[in-house]
């Protein structure tokens, strides 16, 4: 069995999203991971998604994973004299933290952030309102910074504001996160994104939380501000998957090279066997439209090709008008991709050293190389913690992967990786053979395989020990 399309979609949900009946189309068009942003919405109508989505789940029998995107620190502006600001190109303005009355300043922008004048120094540059107005520090004052005003416009209160060549001392995740992380943890999501990261110390932080919860769930890395960058290889080795989130980081850097980072933050993460999710206006037009722009279907031809694990899409099916259509679209556009173009294999000769699992890494690419010499339908990897999936999946072959997996968490979880289809089966504790045996009956059942079929399966001896993967069948469906 070739995969038709390996890409996994991630979907927002929100008001145009928000009951039982849309929210089966978006799984019908093909919906693996439903995103709950925190931004917006309250803890309430976030619990009554879970619970659909949780009831969906039972009644299709699609393992829909749930990510938590935590809102992240937000630096704004304050009250605007007259309720807004024109400032004009050339022009001078100063800046200091809201409560603050410099004593010799005329015009003045509150900004919500306390480490104002400490952290951004002479020659830093202030972005307001998602970069449509610019400004460049001259000099510190005691109590406030003067700024030149490189591109001028219109300044509003609770505009967005961003430093985005500074480290800033504000910590992300912040005490309100980790409150909502807290409630969704309680409430069993399989995920988590960490907004704003800077460094790998934020996910290191945001993983002490999780365990003090006596929890494993992965965390998102959501790399949307430049000095990320800086940092990018050590926050990808402390974190379970990647999110490119484009919007902001097209703000905070030269946007001409977005499509530059976006290459080598998939490029990293795959090396690194991590997940990784390309975001932010890929269907952007579908809002209002039912079909989408050339240069968008582009766009996601593109993160399919360099090998992504998962394409968002944000306000296309939380707020859009034609939110399953641009599930549809998106879904098409990536198996016509795969089907025709396939993907970069470029990584798979990159370095192993870093994943330090010798003997999983090892097991991984001697399925996939048995797999491709004898035209294998799919592979089948029994799986405890999903591990052994993700390994497989990180080689790109051509064949599905189905892991077998006694637990719902499990299977949950690998939604989001590339080709990876979960089928919760239990008893992996038995025999080798008599699992074997089991998956067969099961993948039957499904019509996923037919009787006579070749396959690859791998598991791990002792059976049930997680960790352990040691063994590899070639295997012919439904003998003993």
């Amino acid at each position: 069995m070739v995969h038709t399309r390996p890409t996994k979609i991630v979907c927002t949900i929100g008001p145009a999203t928000n009951d039982p009946a849309s929210l089966k189309r978006l799984v019908d068009q093909g919906m693996n991971v439903a995103r709950l942003n925190f931004s917006h919405g309250t803890w309430e109508e976030h619990e009554k998604r879970i619970e659909m989505i949780r009831t969906l789940e039972r009644e299709t029998g699609v393992g829909i994973a749930i990510l938590q995107d935590l809102c992240g620190p937000k630096i704004r502006t304050g009250e605007i004299p007259d309720g807004s600001m024109r400032l004009e190109n050339g022009g001078t303005i100063d800046i200091a933290p809201i409560g603050t009355k410099p004593v010799k300043s005329c015009g003045i922008i509150p900004v919500g952030y306390d480490h104002l004048l400490e952290d951004i120094p002479e020659g830093g540059t202030v972005l307001i309102d998602d970069g449509k107005v610019e400004l460049c520090v001259e000099r510190a004052a005691d109590d406030y910074l003067t700024c030149r005003v490189e591109r001028g416009g219109i300044v509003r209160p609770r505009k967005g504001v961003t430093f985005p060549d500074q480290e800033l001392r504000m910590k992300t995740p912040t005490p309100e996160d980790l409150e909502a992380l807290g409630f969704g943890l309680a409430h069993d999501i399989d995920y988590v994104a960490v907004s704003f990261v800077q460094s790998a110390t934020d996910i290191e932080r945001t993983r002490e939380f999780i365990n003090g919860q006596d929890r494993n769930t992965p965390i998102v890395a959501k790399i949307e501000r430049k000095v990320a960058l800086q940092n990018i290889e050590e926050i990808i080795a402390k974190s379970d998957a990647i999110m490119v989130a484009r919007g902001d980081l097209g703000v905070e850097s030269d946007i001409t090279m977005v499509p530059v980072y976006q290459q080598k933050i998939v490029r990293l993460a795959r090396n690194q066997g991590k997940a990784v999710i390309i975001a932010t206006q890929m269907l952007e037009s579908m809002m209002e439209s039912e079909l989408p722009l050339r240069a968008e279907a582009s766009d996601i031809a593109t993160a399919v090709y360099s090998g992504a694990d998962a394409v968002m899409l944000s306000g296309e099916t939380s707020v859009g008008r034609f939110p399953d259509a641009a599930v549809g679209t998106m879904a098409r556009i990536a198996g016509n991709m795969y089907r025709h173009m396939g993907i970069d294999e470029s990584p798979r000769h990159h370095s192993d050293e870093e994943l330090g699992d010798e003997q999983g890494v090892a097991m991984s690419q001697a399925v996939c190389i048995a797999a491709e010499q004898i035209h294998a339908t799919c592979i089948v990897a029994h799986t405890l913690s999903g591990k052994t999936a993700r390994l497989i999946a990180r080689q790109r072959p051509p064949q599905a992967i189905f892991a077998i997996t006694p637990f719902e968490s499990t299977r949950r979880r690998l939604s989001l990786y590339w080709g990876v289809t979960g089928l919760v089966i239990p008893g992996l504790e038995r025999s080798f053979l008599e699992a074997i045996k089991a998956a067969d009956e099961a993948l039957m059942a499904s019509g996923l395989v037919s009787r006579g079929e070749k396959i690859v399966v791998t598991a791990g001896i002792p059976e049930g020990k997680s960790g352990v993967t040691n063994i590899m069948k070639i295997h012919v469906v439904g003998s003993e």
